[in-house]
């Protein structure tokens, strides 16, 4: 291992390789479910996208800032030419990212080709980047250079930009809708992984030597995971599936580990070895002044060896041990009673006891000393119960007698005593201070509440003087707001010898009223009787205000300012335990179409109509009435202990004060409402329970025509619960194949042969059965689902025409309905001709079919839509004719091939029916006139075929050729045709 990486190398070598494992380990979960739909639709994986790009863009101008802020202290050229590189790779990721499908147009439309182009230029140059690195010395750059270097290098990415832009058909196709990569793309990929396996063997020949600058081990990781980046992106077949979001993850990874190269060799690396160069200065002039030290201590010594007797000469030896090494642990030695009796024995003792720590001798006993005696006595003291004391008695030639010994250690006590007194007036002193000191607000008072001290922070709290204060009751601080209460509660604490904290109001000298969290409690005498009162004291107005802004924030809407649904459920949980058996309502109200005032007036607009709602709103509450803004443009009102006669009421009341007309600005506008209403037993239900009931009430409303209010039933609940699991189904029957289509005969007047079929959704789900397109298709409509609805249709009745066409069946032409979301699409008709070839089937093979909702919506854009539909050689029919609001001149400007003459109108078609007779023949002649033929929906009756034959109609469809077919008996049915 030694060979391959330098020692001086290995701990960067382990934290890069645990990281590169920690990533490769990654790909087991990524394989194992790879097909699993991780980012469901487009539209959030353009979100991820966009969230993974930008921390890679955030990343390379990272380490250009690192690279060029350093540059004049580095002076490291290809760490210089590298950070440029990697602000152009920054440049073309940005380009990049708003190049993605689905993303706004960015100077031209954004596509998985303009976006793949930019993709490869960006890898090129961070592989461009890395070899720079891994192949060019570390050289030195002249400073001039480098701004001409970064202009080049930006006027290169911006050009090489707008080129791509501009001219992206001349570039070499890279995909293919449906197909997925094209080989050039998939090759460039592979020569880019090539690219960043050649930077990684080079950066690794560097781990043989020892470590001089860069942390290599970074580096090579980094080229790794580039190079695992990219082979992702050889892999996915759709621009939004797995591979191709791992592939920008592990060029996240990649980009960090980068990061942490550059940044360790441009900023920690130069900060590192400064500090080391501080470190060894510092230390050596310790040692100098150290050894300075010593040279002076030992030339004293040699002065005093030669003009003091032995026991001096030891005394400034540790002296000067202790000044040449500081700490105490670390002298040569200290005196003890062996030392003291060596001096002793030398007849130095009267010179030793100057010198001698005379708390280390343990023993009693005596010794001989200038031909006297030194007498060491240990007395135990009675004021220090278990200490002993030591008096060293030294008088040539006296003996010391009992009695002697006696009034001595009575001296003793007397001394000891005046310390201990002396050590506690230290001590109350020392306390004294601590309160004098002390930030927060301290007093003391007598038994009767009269301030005998207080420290200075009191003082400054309460704005007051101490003349002002001593000698007065607390009360002159008070701001008479704080609850009697709360007082009787203090003093019933303090009184029975117990401490009280609470919140006392009171007011600052210049009227400022303060909240001040206080501790009172008493001080007692030996005998347990309260003799002082002591009080600490703790500003908490700013507590107190900032609890009162978060409480605004969690339970208030900051627009309208009605309270919120966090206060409602807080309010729903308040009326259970108040009220258990009594009856209470809630009104859901959510305005009608407020959207298009959003949409046409500004958002501006909107919220001062949200804001006269809610003034409105909270002026017709009363004491039993909450209003509440749950979302948006939903509101709801909390009618306590109301029944539901009550509730209906009030419902009435809200719908004639909302659609009242207000004034914004200089113009008037009005808007309705539509009102769920429940009613509820208190403490039977829950919050969220009761607002789910008045939801689906509300949205009852909405479908009988808004501005109306509904009563929640248990009808109406089944059937919410029946949408819903209607709607779960639904989310799932394409991925469980259970969409089919039949198709209905569309049969010539004159001669009843078979011109044409329409395609008829059916789903057969496995949890519900047989379910009606009635039920299903207008869900799907509101859900959104309609549109891949749809798209399915199409593809499955262009793939049933080639089959037919291959079993050698006459040509027929197929009629698909296109919903509104999908019309809407700007891509449409490319997306309807790419099906059209995939399947092999001539466009005239299908006709579209529109209602006049539809193809009215937008008009204009409508007969572009129409016009490139029949110039790609689709057909075009109008449905369900005679509904809607057609204008005459858009007919003739859409120029349909059909009208299709709604059911409605041929259910009770006989001649002697003038009305219906006479409207069917004006569609007829109307169609005629502008060259449309038509086609009657629904005929049943011999009758109806003999009165739209009369009529001079083309076509039927209906019953009375053929119910709805299966492809295999429609194809049976046309053999014999």
């Amino acid at each position: 291992m030694e060979k391959l990486v330098h020692p001086t190398h290995c701990n960067d070598f382990k934290q890069a390789s645990l990281g590169f494992v920690c990533a490769m380990l990654a790909l087991v979960p990524m394989y194992l479910f790879k097909d699993v739909d991780w980012l469901s639709g487009p539209h959030l994986f353009i979100s991820a996208h966009n969230v993974l790009e930008i921390i890679a863009i955030a990343v390379a101008v990272l380490i250009f800032s690192v690279g060029w802020n350093t540059r004049t202290f580095i002076k490291n050229g290809n760490l210089l030419v590298f950070s440029c590189l990697m602000l152009a790779v920054a440049i073309f990721d940005f380009v990049h990212t708003f190049s993605y499908a689905g993303m706004p147009s960015f100077i031209s439309p954004a596509g998985p080709e303009k976006a793949i182009n930019f993709w490869l230029v960006a890898r090129l140059f961070s592989a461009l980047a890395l070899l720079v690195l891994a192949v060019a010395p570390w050289w030195r750059m002249r400073m001039r250079w480098d701004y001409v270097l970064l202009a080049g290098v930006v006027v290169l990415a911006v050009a090489g930009s707008l080129f791509m832009i501009f001219f992206q058909g001349q570039l070499p196709s890279t995909y293919i809708e449906g197909q997925g990569l094209t080989g050039f793309k998939i090759a460039s990929e592979y020569v880019l992984v090539g690219l960043f396996l050649l930077a990684a063997m080079l950066f690794s020949v560097g781990l043989r030597g020892p470590k001089t600058t860069a942390n290599i081990s970074a580096l090579v990781v980094s080229s790794l995971l580039m190079a695992a980046s990219e082979i992702f992106f050889t892999l996915y077949q759709e621009v939004t599936d797995t591979y191709n979001f791992f592939g920008h993850v592990y060029k996240i990874l990649a980009y960090v580990f980068l990061y942490r190269a550059i940044f360790v060799e441009a900023v920690t690396r130069p900060h590192l070895e400064l500090a080391e160069e501080v470190a060894t200065t510092q230390k050596q002039a310790e040692d100098l002044a150290h050894q300075a030290r010593l040279n002076e201590s030992l030339l004293e010594l040699s002065n005093i060896a030669s003009e003091h007797n032995d026991a001096r000469f030891l005394a400034y030896a540790v002296e000067h041990a202790r000044y040449v090494v500081p700490s105490a642990g670390a002298a040569l030695y200290s005196v003890t009673n062996d030392a003291l009796e060596l001096l002793v024995d030398s007849g130095d003792a009267n010179n030793a006891l100057d010198y001698v720590d005379l708390t280390k001798l343990s023993r009693r006993g005596n010794f001989c000393a200038n031909a006297g005696e030194v007498h060491v006595l240990a007395v135990q003291s009675k004021s220090d119960e278990g200490s002993q004391k030591t008096i060293v008695l030294l008088d040539p030639g006296r003996h010391f007698s009992a009695r002697d010994t006696q009034t001595l250690t009575v001296w003793l006590e007397s001394i000891l005593t005046w310390c201990v007194r002396l050590e506690q007036e230290q001590q109350v002193n020392l306390l004294s201070l601590a309160v004098e000191q002390n930030p927060n607000p301290i007093f003391i008072t007598d038994i009767d509440a009269r301030i005998e001290y207080a420290n200075k922070a009191y003082f400054a709290s309460s704005g007051y003087s101490p003349e002002e204060l001593i000698g007065q009751d607390p009360k002159v601080t008070g701001s008479g707001r704080t609850p009697k209460s709360v007082f009787a509660d203090l003093w019933r604490n303090i009184l029975n010898g117990k401490p009280w904290s609470g919140e006392l109001i009171n007011k600052h000298k210049n009227g400022d009223e303060v909240v001040e969290m206080t501790t009172v409690f008493p001080l007692k005498d030996r005998h347990g009787n309260n003799v002082k009162y002591i009080s600490f004291k703790n500003d908490v107005t700013k507590s107190i205000e900032n609890e009162k802004k978060i409480h605004q924030l969690s339970f208030f809407d900051q627009m309208t300012g009605l309270p919120n649904r966090s206060s409602y459920q807080a309010n729903f949980a308040a009326l259970g335990g108040e009220a258990q058996t009594g009856l209470s309502a809630l009104l859901y109200i959510n305005l009608d179409n407020f959207k298009l005032i959003n949409d046409a007036l500004g958002i501006e607009a909107g919220n001062r109509v949200l804001c006269i709602v809610a003034e409105r709103l909270q002026r017709l509450a009363q004491h039993d009435c909450k209003v509440y803004r749950m979302s948006g443009d939903v509101f709801a009102m909390l009618l306590e202990n109301s029944d539901i006669r009550a509730a209906g009421e009030w419902a009435v009341k809200v719908l004639n004060t909302v659609r009242a007309p207000m004034r914004l600005g200089e113009q008037h506008t009005m808007v309705t409402a539509s009102i769920g209403l429940v009613g509820f037993a208190n403490n039977s239900t829950s919050a969220d329970e009761v607002l789910q009931h008045a939801e689906v009430a509300m949205y009852e409303a909405k479908k009988k025509g808004r501005n109306n209010f509904q009563v929640y039933s248990d009808k109406l609940h089944a059937g919410a619960s029946e949408q819903l699991a209607l709607l779960s189904a639904l989310n799932f029957a394409m991925e469980r194949q259970e969409f089919s289509l039949a198709f209905q005969p569309q049969v010539a007047m004159k001669d009843r042969r078979i011109l044409g079929v329409e395609a008829l959704l059916r789903w057969h789900s496995t949890e519900l059965g047989e379910v009606s397109p009635g039920q299903f298709i207008p869900l799907a409509e509101r859900s959104g689902l309609i549109g891949e609805i749809d798209k399915w249709v199409f593809r499955e009745a262009a793939r049933q025409a080639r089959i037919w066409q291959d079993e050698g069946l006459h040509e027929v032409v197929i009629s698909v309905n296109l919903s509104a979301s999908r019309f809407d699409e700007p891509d449409l008709v490319e997306n309807l001709q790419a099906i059209a070839e995939e399947e092999r089937i001539a466009p005239g093979t299908i006709e579209l079919e529109l209602t006049e909702a539809v193809a009215l919506q937008n008009p204009e854009q409508a007969l572009i839509t129409i016009s490139a539909l029949r110039e790609a050689g689709f057909r075009v029919a109008l449905d369900d004719f005679g509904t809607g609001y057609s204008s005459i001149s858009y007919l003739k400007r859409f120029g349909f091939d059909k009208l299709k003459i709604d059911k409605s109108f041929i259910d009770d078609l006989t001649i002697e029916n003038a009305t219906d007779v006479a409207i069917v023949r004006g569609i007829i002649a109307l169609a005629k006139s502008l060259k449309m033929a038509t086609v009657a929906e629904g005929v049943e009756t011999e009758e109806q075929w003999r009165s739209l034959q009369e009529l001079g109609c083309d076509e039927v469809q209906g019953y009375i050729f053929s119910r709805p077919l299966r492809p295999d008996q429609l194809a049976e049915l046309l053999s014999h045709s």
